[in-house]
């Protein structure tokens, strides 16, 4: 029996196995398209995600390839009323405190090309038929083999990384509740001249309707997203039949359309994330709105926290119990974030005369001023960004005392980067060579007087008020499960 298969090379999955291999866990990853994606689709990374990536030496390409935003437009009825500066919002908050645009495709590739410099690849033009228990019946593509390619393997662990449709949460008998908008919408990879301004974010409000354009660089190429009109056909639009709104609107020509889609909203959170060996991550486990940008992220840190347990397990020996601490962590994060954004999307297609005053008068008043305001701007950027996300309540977290609390990130300039774990602390000969004899990096600050034992996310395991070799070895063996 192999140990991991992932099912899906979306973000997560691609992520999720690089984040294995750079530990040195390898696994299999199946994936029934052709190759990464080739359309944009998700584009904001927030500072969390960059962080993580930082953790694995991918943070520099991902700048090289992606576009810092710092200012936007907000357009009501086709008039531009407001200019929003955001600059680096969430300065002394975070090695990446600006607001950052990289389309989907480019974080595929990025990620792909990471893992094949690991030694890995992705089996692409394979689907999964079906999952039971540690049992998966899977082959190519009806196009690329008959029935009889199929075949039939064991795994000690499945890993669900296969978007809202997943084939892993069905088997798993995993319910998916939640609903889903009456709206439709479309998405386009557009280049546009004219009214919105190049770089820049753009929204756009008008009583029943909003446009959305999200730089992709600073020369004019946007991702595109609005609300479709109701009296067309949803399985029959295409770009022209939105392009002469969307141009009238914002008093901007569309130079050219690489991709249209039209979907549908919805918003879903299984209520586990693991049933056995079969675990689910990502979309496959909770669907939002876009509000935010918050969906591709919150995937990627899925696999983040799921990744490094699984390495415990595989690697050194850990208590497979230490995999339920996944969901434990997880999906109350999950559940809050589908709420949140929820009453956000709502607010925007809601049209009752209060919401219309919210959206078409007060917003664009307020939202410049307080982006003008210190406080605010570090309260907006700590809840876009992730930074905030904690596990101070969950399983794994363990304080006896000083200034530092656990679950907490630990930031990542005192962190360090790396996907081990690390001790954060005053240098000793004991402290030295405990973290020899157990495999654990030790970095000295001489700011820090406690000792941290930083887990391989970067957030906080252990406070000690200081080095305690019979506290540390409690805390691996009785919340990590790793033998002595």
């Amino acid at each position: 029996m192999d140990d991991v298969l992932i099912v899906g090379a979306g973000p997560t999955g691609l992520m999720l196995a690089v984040w294995l291999a750079e530990s040195g866990v390898k696994a299999r990853i199946v994936d029934p398209k052709r190759g990464p994606t080739q359309e944009t689709r998700a584009v904001a990374v927030q500072a969390r995600t960059l962080e993580l990536w930082d953790r694995i030496g991918l943070a520099e390409r991902a700048l090289q390839l992606g576009h810092k935003t710092y200012s936007g437009r907000f357009w009501v009825r086709g008039k531009d009323k407001a200019r929003l500066r955001f600059g680096d919002l969430g300065r002394g908050l975070s090695p990446f405190p600006y607001v950052f645009m990289l389309g989907q495709d480019q974080t595929e590739a990025m990620l792909y090309e990471r893992l094949c410099d690991l030694g890995g690849d992705v089996e692409w033009g394979t689907r999964v038929e079906s999952v039971e228990g540690n049992r998966v019946r899977f082959g190519p593509l009806p196009a690329a083999g008959s029935q009889d390619s199929l075949r039939e393997e064991e795994y000690r662990f499945i890993l669900g990384c296969d978007g809202a449709s997943s084939v892993v949460r069905r088997a798993a008998g995993l319910d998916f509740p939640g609903g889903t908008y009456a709206a439709h919408f479309y998405v386009a990879d557009v280049d546009a001249a004219g009214g919105v301004a190049p770089g820049e974010l753009n929204l756009t409000l008008f009583e029943d309707r909003f446009l959305a354009f999200f730089p992709l660089d600073g020369k004019g190429r946007f991702r595109m997203i609005g609300l479709l009109d109701p009296i067309l056909d949803p399985e029959k639009a295409t770009v022209d039949d939105v392009r002469p709104e969307a141009e009238r609107l914002t008093h901007t020509t569309l130079t050219d359309v690489r991709w249209f889609s039209v979907y549908r909203v919805h918003h879903r959170v299984v209520s586990q994330f693991r049933k056995g060996p079969l675990f689910v991550v990502g979309d496959a486990a909770h669907v939002h709105s876009p509000v935010g940008g918050q969906g591709m992220n919150t995937g990627l840190g899925d696999a983040v926290n799921l990744g490094w347990k699984l390495v415990e397990v595989l690697k050194h020996g850990a208590s497979e119990r230490l995999l339920d601490t996944y969901e434990a962590e997880r999906l109350p994060f999950a559940q809050s974030l589908v709420k949140t954004t929820d009453r956000a999307f709502e607010l925007v297609l809601r049209n009752t005369p209060l919401a219309q005053f919210v959206k078409l008068s007060l917003v664009p008043r307020l939202l410049p001023l307080l982006l003008a305001i210190p406080a605010a701007r570090r309260a907006a950027f700590e809840r876009i960004s992730q930074i905030l996300i904690q596990y101070r309540n969950g399983p794994l977290a363990e304080v006896q005392a000083g200034r530092f609390v656990a679950g907490e990130r630990l930031r990542p300039e005192v962190a360090g980067g790396g996907v081990q774990w690390r001790v954060v602390g005053p240098s000793s000969p004991a402290t030295e060579a405990w973290c020899e004899k157990r495999g654990i990096d030790h970095r000295s600050e001489s700011s820090i007087v406690e000792t941290l034992l930083v887990r391989p996310d970067g957030y906080l395991g252990c406070v000690l008020p200081s080095f305690q070799v019979d506290a540390l070895e409690r805390y691996l063996r009785d919340k990590i499960g790793r033998p002595g």
